[in-house]
């Protein structure tokens, strides 16, 4: 990969999060039980049948078509991926329900009157299904009032929900059978045409083009069954349906929380506004009981949430800076496993360029050391020995991060032909804390005889244009899987304007057309130890976790794996 200067004709795209950083954005599930239930299971009429499961293809996503990525921003911070089993593969539970509810168990659980839950300053709660961002609050609030046609349990799982099953009768077709007797909230009974009708009128939304991107043709069978066909094989479609809301689309309010099938409503009375947004259980919800009776979603400042939470204005409260602990009152912490990794992708196509020889790229990463732009960035985190972490299906354990040595990456520079050095260009949004970052970068390379030419953009569009045509240097990304799987981040890093290898490319197609998923995660490890291997991308760190705090009365369980907060509220319950 050394000498190429052409740039890819089909680079995929990246866009920009509000915190600044670029931002790209998914894991795989594993099977594991979900806390039990003590509520009754939802029933499925006596009328209608289990469907006959199969388990699906398991595929990669084409490298090939260009990506719309999305932002992912919690109280604005880094972006953080969506956290999954260590080693695993990419498994679905297909059943005709979930196992937990049917499970038998005494547990004395109370209701609670009101959880107000703070996610942080970087929301707006007035964006409403259809027409939503992507921003990690504003998912996680529509999912209150939504639903899709699966769910995550217990972060590495994929269980029905709108649905009761699903079979696949080949690898780019999905059969899913419906539960009998979801109303929405408008009062009207979801059937298969309204299942049609959500992903077509979603497909053009920003959360559209990542979740429905690979499906070509919904078809309603008949009232409770849809066929979904997809252009090509998607192993991770049941990540995406997670987030593929169904809702009613001739109720003729357009984006209206009384359009979805979820657990809660808009408080009567009330209108969502950017900082808050209330609810109140949907009594008639196909579920089972609600036990959080009124949910208030707020957008605060980490600390003005903390001093909230000891005045008892708001108990369950988000923070990014692991400083919960400070809190002065009592609280139990949950943690989200982190999945972020904030890297430096090189553009090896540009011609001219140094960074086309291997030699350059392996020098810039002896030379760097992570530690002091995290101290600029103001986060914490452990150094990054590649694109993905532990917890991402197609991490490769044999990958190891090398130590610095100026020494070597000096005389790499000279054997290269730069006895004298080089100048290239940094490129970045133009924010106090990445001029900080560019600084330090710039004092680490010097010594090395590399000159970093800083280049701010104070317009994200311009910025995003340079980046995804090719005509940027080195830049810096945070690092965001949206459907909890590499194949995505290796598309985007590994395949793009900025580098190819028809080597991981062929790995990638490989990983896509296997049905053995031992197999397709041999497949992506070795994808991601040949780009490591290449240094297309300079990952620097994993970011820590973030944390939630939450009064210690409430039984809580997280869910949906990521930045987001991933709670079912409708499932908390007090001791």
């Amino acid at each position: 990969m050394d000498d190429q200067s052409t740039p890819s004709k089909d680079p995929k795209n990246i866009e920009i999060n509000e915190t600044g950083d670029l931002d790209t954005a998914p894991t795989a599930p594993e099977l594991q039980e979900d806390t039990p239930e003590t509520s009754e299971p939802p029933a499925v009429p006596e009328a209608v049948a289990a469907p006959q499961i199969s388990e699906p293809a398991p595929t990669v996503l084409p490298v090939a078509p260009p990506k719309r990525l999305r932002k992912r921003v919690v109280a604005g911070a880094l972006v953080l991926l969506i956290a999954v089993a260590a080693a695993a593969s990419v498994f679905y539970l297909n059943s005709s329900d979930d196992p937990a509810d049917s499970a038998v168990m005494v547990v004395q659980k109370k209701d609670i009157p009101l959880i107000t839950y703070n996610g942080g300053p970087d929301s707006d709660f007035t964006a409403i299904v259809p027409d939503i961002d992507t921003t990690n609050t504003v998912v996680d609030a529509n999912r209150n009032m939504f639903e899709g046609l699966v769910r995550y349990q217990n972060t590495n799982k994929i269980v029905p929900l709108l649905a009761t099953g699903w079979t696949n009768p080949n690898s780019s077709t999905w059969v899913f059978t419906l539960r009998h007797g979801v109303l929405f909230h408008t009062g009207r009974e979801m059937t298969a045409a309204d299942v049609k009708a959500s992903i077509e009128a979603t497909k053009d939304t920003d959360i559209g083009k990542i979740v429905n991107d690979t499906i070509q043709t919904v078809t309603a069978v008949d009232k409770y069954t849809v066929k979904i066909v997809t252009t090509t094989p998607d192993p991770v479609l049941l990540n995406k349906l997670t987030e593929s809301f169904i809702f009613d689309t001739t109720s003729g309010k357009t984006d209206d929380p009384v359009n979805g099938t979820g657990p809660y409503v808009v408080k009567p009375g009330t209108t969502p506004t950017a900082t808050k947004l209330e609810l109140v259980a949907y009594d008639k919800y196909y579920g089972g009981h609600i036990y959080t009776r009124a949910l208030t979603f707020t957008a605060l400042e980490n600390s003005e949430a903390r001093a909230a939470y000891e005045k008892g204005t708001v108990n369950f409260v988000a923070d990014t800076k692991s400083s919960l602990a400070s809190i002065k009152a009592p609280h139990t912490t949950l943690k989200r496993q982190s999945v972020a990794v904030q890297m430096l992708p090189i553009n090896s196509l540009k011609a001219g360029s140094p960074l086309q020889k291997k030699a350059v790229r392996q020098a810039l990463y002896l030379a760097i050391d992570p530690a002091p732009i995290q101290k600029v960035r103001e986060e914490t985190g452990t150094p990054a020995s590649q694109i993905v972490t532990v917890s991402t299906p197609g991490y490769n354990p044999a990958i190891t991060r090398p130590a610095q040595d100026i020494a070597k990456a000096t005389q790499l520079i000279k054997d290269a032909g730069y006895p004298n050095g080089f100048s290239v260009q940094f490129t970045f949004f133009n924010t106090p804390r990445n001029q900080a970052v560019a600084q330090e970068l710039q004092k680490q390379l010097l010594p090395i005889g590399v000159t970093l030419n800083p280049d701010p953009i104070s317009v994200i569009d311009t910025l995003v244009k340079k980046v995804n045509g090719g005509q940027a240097d080195i830049f810096s990304v945070a690092n965001n899987s949206d459907i909890s799987d590499a194949s995505d981040v290796f598309g985007q890093f590994y395949h793009s304007a900025n580098y190819q290898n028809d080597q991981i490319d062929k790995l990638l197609k490989q990983a896509g057309d296997t049905q053995n998923q031992s197999q397709r995660l041999k497949y992506l490890q070795q994808a991601s130890k040949i780009g490591s291997d290449d240094i297309a991308v300079l990952p620097l760190y994993n970011v820590d976790a973030y944390q939630d705090a939450f009064n210690p009365s409430f039984v809580v369980t997280r869910d949906v794996p990521g930045p987001v907060n991933g709670v079912y509220f409708w499932k908390v319950y007090a001791k």
